[in-house]
C-alpha cells in the first residue's frame, strides 16, 4: 500500500469527503487495496472512489450516516480477493449508510457465465454493535453486481425503512446452497424482520435461485409476521438459464435451472406492481407467497399492473402467481401471456391455520386467447372473479 502524508489525509478530512487513493488505495486489479479502503472508511467520512478496479477483500463500514460513492457502473469495479462464499467484501454495520455506482465482479471475468470459484457477498448487512437490533435508512442504488457466486445483498439484521433501488443483478446467487441473489436470513425473534423496505427499478438477470429470497426463520415470534410493509415495484425479472462453469475441474460449461422468482413468507401488506416477469418455467412461479407453519397466515397481498412471460417450452407445470394461506389476496390489472400453463393464478388454503381467504382477481389480461388459468380454494369467504376473456 502506498504511504500518503499525514497532511494529505487531514486535507481529505477537512472537507468530510475522503478518497480511497488518499490512503494508498492503488485500483489496479492486482493491488490488494483492503488495508487503504478499510482505513478511508475508518475515518467516518463519506468514501469516494475513482475509475479502477480495486482488489478488497472484507471491510467494515460501521460509521451511521456515510455514502460510499464509486464512479458508476463498470467505472468502478470492486473484485473480492477472500473467494468465500461465507464473507461479505461490504459489510454494513451501521444505519443510514449509502452504497452507490460500482460494479461487483469477480477477478475470473467472462461476461455471462458464473465461475464457481468467484465466490462472495458483495454486501452484507449485520448490525455489529448489536445483530438482534435493525438496521434503517440504507440505501443500495446504481451498483452492477456479475457473476459472483453468492448473494448480491446478504441481510442478516432486521432491516427498516431502506431501499435498493436501480440496480443490475446479472448472473448472482449461490446454486448450491440455495441462496438467492437478494437473500434474507435474519435469525431473530423480532416483529417484522423486513419492514418498509423498497425494491425499485432493478433489472435481474439470469440466476438459479430466487431473485428475491425471504423466508422467514423458525423458531421466531409465531404471532408476528416476518415480513411487514414491503414494495416490490417496477423491476424486470428476467429468469433464462444460469450458465456456470462445472465444478468438478473440469473445462466446459453447465446450465442450472432457475427457481421461483420471487419468493416471501410470512408477510403483511406486501405490494407487488408494475414489474415485467419473464421465461420461469418449470414448476416455478413467478410469484409465490408462502408460510412456515410456526407463523401467522400471510395477509393483504397485491399483485397488479405486471407483465408475466412463461417459457414457451412445453414442460411448464408452475403458477405465474401462488399465493398461500393468505388473507386478504388481491390479483387485478396484470398481463398474461396465457395458455402455456395449467394455471396463472392460484390462490390455495393450506388448512394450516383457520381462515376464510378474502379473494378479487380482476382484469388481468390474456395476450395469446386463452383465458386466464384461476383456482380459489373451498374455504373462501368473499371473492370477485372477472378477467378479460381475450
Amino acid at each position: 500500500m502506498t504511504q500518503i502524508s499525514k497532511a494529505s489525509q487531514v486535507a481529505a478530512l477537512a472537507n468530510d469527503i475522503v478518497s480511497v487513493k488518499d490512503f494508498g488505495a492503488v485500483g489496479d486489479g492486482v493491488t490488494d487495496d483492503t488495508a487503504a479502503i478499510q482505513a478511508a472508511l475508518d475515518t467516518g467520512s463519506n468514501v469516494t472512489f475513482p475509475k479502477g478496479s480495486f482488489l478488497c477483500g472484507e471491510v467494515a463500514i460501521n460509521t451511521r450516516g456515510v455514502v460510499v460513492q464509486g464512479q458508476g457502473k463498470h467505472l468502478t469495479a470492486i473484485i473480492p480477493n477472500n473467494q468465500a462464499s461465507t464473507r461479505a467484501i461490504f459489510k454494513v454495520g451501521n444505519e443510514r449508510v449509502s452504497i452507490r455506482g460500482f460494479w461487483f465482479k469477480p477477478a475470473s471475468y467472462t461476461k455471462g457465465i458464473q465461475d464457481v470459484s468467484n465466490t462472495a457477498r458483495p454486501i452484507w448487512f449485520e448490525n455489529m454493535t448489536n445483530v438482534d437490533a435493525a438496521l434503517t435508512w440504507v440505501d443500495v442504488s446504481d451498483n452492477v453486481f456479475e457473476n459472483i457466486r453468492g448473494a448480491a445483498i446478504y441481510i442478516k439484521s432486521p432491516l427498516r425503512e431502506s431501499w435498493i433501488y436501480n440496480n443490475n443483478f446479472i448472473g448472482m446467487g449461490n446454486p448450491t446452497t440455495g441462496e438467492g441473489v437478494i437473500e434474507g436470513d435474519i435469525n431473530e425473534t423480532f416483529v417484522d424482520n423486513i419492514n418498509n423496505v423498497w425494491i425499485y427499478k432493478n433489472t435481474f438477470y439470469r440466476a438459479a435461485t430466487p431473485f428475491i429470497n425471504l423466508e422467514a426463520v423458525n423458531g421466531s415470534t409465531p404471532s408476528k409476521h416476518f415480513c411487514d410493509s414491503m414494495w416490490i415495484e417496477e423491476n424486470l425479472f428476467h429468469g433464462q438459464l444460469l450458465d456456470v462453469t462445472t465444478n468438478d475441474g473440469s473445462s466446459g460449461v453447465v446450465q442450472a435451472e432457475p427457481t421461483d422468482q420471487v419468493y416471501v413468507q410470512s408477510c403483511s401488506r406486501l405490494r407487488i406492481r408494475n414489474n415485467t416477469f419473464t421465461s420461469y418455467h418449470g414448476e416455478h412461479s413467478a410469484i409465490r407467497v408462502g408460510i412456515l407453519t410456526t407463523f401467522q397466515e400471510n395477509d393483504d397481498v397485491i399483485v397488479t399492473d405486471n407483465c408475466f412471460a412463461c417459457d414457451d417450452n412445453g414442460s411448464y407445470t408452475g403458477v405465474g402467481v401462488l399465493l398461500i394461506d393468505c388473507t386478504s389476496n388481491i390479483v387485478t390489472n396484470n398481463v398474461m401471456v396465457s395458455g402455456r400453463q395449467t394455471l396463472d393464478i392460484r390462490v390455495w388454503d393450506t388448512g394450516t391455520f383457520s381462515i376464510n381467504p378474502r379473494v378479487k382477481v380482476e382484469n388481468n389480461v390474456p395476450t395469446e386467447g386463452t383465458p386466464i388459468g384461476v383456482s380459489l380454494p373451498r374455504t373462501i369467504s368473499t371473492y370477485r372473479v372477472k378477467n378479460i376473456s381475450s
